[in-house]
């Protein structure tokens, strides 16, 4: 066994995503180094340290679903409910200011009889 530099540590290339994230391992999303470097000393981490880290998180997850969790739900299952909701509030405020008549305090029919 002997040691590689290139099997020792991720790629020098940092492949932005947002101006504060992006990625040298494929989904391995980082904060970008330079923003980290002025609050946090930077340390050189071995790749498959990274890997390990990652797998790991992963298999936590995984058993935290299988012991806790009735239900999984995806991010995007998650967003896509967020923006139902959204519009469906825009929606009752538009019907609102169009009709101020609908208000909460006018009285309902029950309350007329």
């Amino acid at each position: 066994m002997s040691y590689r530099h290139v099997d020792q540590h991720p790629p020098d290339r940092f492949r932005q995503v947002t101006d504060q994230a992006g990625h040298r391992l494929e989904q391995v999303y980082e904060v970008n180094p330079d923003l980290m470097r002025s609050h946090v000393e930077q340390q050189l981490m071995p790749i498959w340290d990274t890997q390990r880290i990652v797998e790991a998180r992963a298999e936590h997850l995984k058993w935290m679903h299988r012991h806790w969790a009735q239900v999984t739900v995806s991010g995007a299952e998650l967003l896509a409910e967020l923006d139902a909701d959204t519009q469906a509030d825009t929606a009752t405020s538009h019907y609102a200011a169009a009709n101020p008549q609908a208000d909460d305090s006018y009285p309902s029919h029950e309350e007329l009889t």
